[in-house]
């Protein structure tokens, strides 16, 4: 690395699954740009440390991942409106001595739904499977964007309750229902609405394997739906395959990481990411499989 590159990093624990290197430094070596991005796990106990380093190196930027979006708010000195309202933070960006923080996830996932999926937030209506983190950046998202309609289902139904009733506070005009996953009223739902969006982890254990399990039976989809599902590994999982066997138009979770980092990439360097060169080495990067298109 040269002494005049800027350090960005990403942290997370454990990182051994992350694609951000390669996605972030791809984008950097292809433009030229005077940056390095390197992972650093960190283990829970030892965040509010890794924040006085970040601090004291003068590190320019950090993407955040499991278990850090949430812990990491106390110890920054202000909050983008998004990383505020959806309680939880995925980039880091330097000012001067201040550490801002922003959540971008959002943005990534209604870009890759409007380039990959076709439609847009605005009047629609959205199942999403899970209440956890993903989902709640998406459920954000999609409601801030005009969505009509959202059904947030979820094993635990009290987590996707209280992620319904944070909906309402911020989005009153929006129709929000939380049901239990496994429940006759996701399956009536289904395939009513205009995409749904599997966000659970469910399966995800084996989620490549011939039994992974599904969040949501594949006869609940109609031909010509939108299906996307937030895993980007494999590319093609399970739910993918059998929604595409139904006639569903599919989108895969790579879109959202990309989109996602290059929403991170305009904040740290200025530049636009150079999106095409990135997917194709990412996908090399996970087999050449593809998770998105029709």
């Amino acid at each position: 690395m040269s002494p005049l590159e800027k350090t960005l990093g990403v942290l997370g624990f454990p990182l051994g699954h992350s694609l951000s290197p390669l996605m972030v430094n791809t984008a950097l070596e292809e433009l030229r740009l005077p940056y390095r991005l390197q992972a650093f796990e960190v283990r829970p106990d030892g965040l509010e440390d890794a924040v006085r380093g970040i601090r004291a190196l003068g590190i320019h930027g950090v993407a955040l991942t499991i278990p850090h979006k949430e812990a990491i708010i106390p110890f920054l000195d202000e909050l983008s409106p998004d990383a505020r309202r959806f309680g939880a933070v995925n980039l880091i960006e330097r000012r001067g001595d201040r550490l801002i923080g922003h959540n971008t996830d959002g943005a990534g996932f209604v870009r890759s739904l409007r380039e990959e999926g076709g439609i847009e937030p605005a009047g629609g209506g959205f199942l999403i499977l899970g209440a956890g983190g993903g989902a709640r950046g998406i459920a954000f998202e999609l409601a801030a964007r005009g969505a009509s309609r959202l059904v947030i289902a979820n094993r635990t139904l009290s987590r996707a309750v209280v992620l319904a009733e944070s909906i309402r506070k911020t989005s009153p005009s929006v129709q929000v229902d939380a049901v239990p996953l496994d429940s006759e009223e996701v399956e009536t739902a289904a395939p009513s609405l205009d995409a749904v969006i599997q966000c659970t982890s469910v399966g995800l254990g084996d989620y490549g394997g011939e039994g992974a399990n599904l969040p949501l039976r594949p006869d609940c989809l109609r031909p010509e739906q939108v299906v996307v599902d937030i895993v980007y590994r494999p590319l093609f999982t399970p739910f993918i395959k059998a929604a595409r066997a139904r006639g569903a138009k599919v989108v895969g979770g790579l879109g959202m990481l990309v989109f996602q980092g290059a929403e991170n990439f305009r904040i740290w360097t200025g530049a636009e990411m150079p999106i095409e060169k990135v997917r194709r080495v990412m996908e090399a990067a996970l087999g050449g499989e593809r998770g998105g298109g029709g």
